[in-house]
């Protein structure tokens, strides 16, 4: 096979891939949100990891927040007359 072939066969199945996510996309979102659930609600690695992704998203809004407000505070204490 010449690589022109290769590329050829390559870029017709993935065009058909697309028509057939974009015909079944609802019965497939479907599936993988019931896959997603099951594989998070049994799998303990899965589900420590989702853990400690959602703490470090917890931490890093926190700190951006407390950050906000600090430069809040420090602007109001810079701009009132003495």
């Amino acid at each position: 096979m010449t690589k022109s072939t290769i590329e050829t066969k390559k870029q017709s199945q993935m065009e058909a891939n697309k028509r057939y996510r974009a015909k079944n996309r609802e019965s497939y979102n479907a599936y993988m949100k019931k896959y997603q659930k099951d594989r998070y609600v049994n799998d303990p690695v899965a589900k420590e990891r989702l853990r400690t992704q959602q703490r470090k998203y917890v931490a890093r809004k926190r700190a951006e927040k407390l950050a906000a407000k600090s430069a809040e505070e420090t602007e109001e204490i810079v701009l009132q007359p003495k």
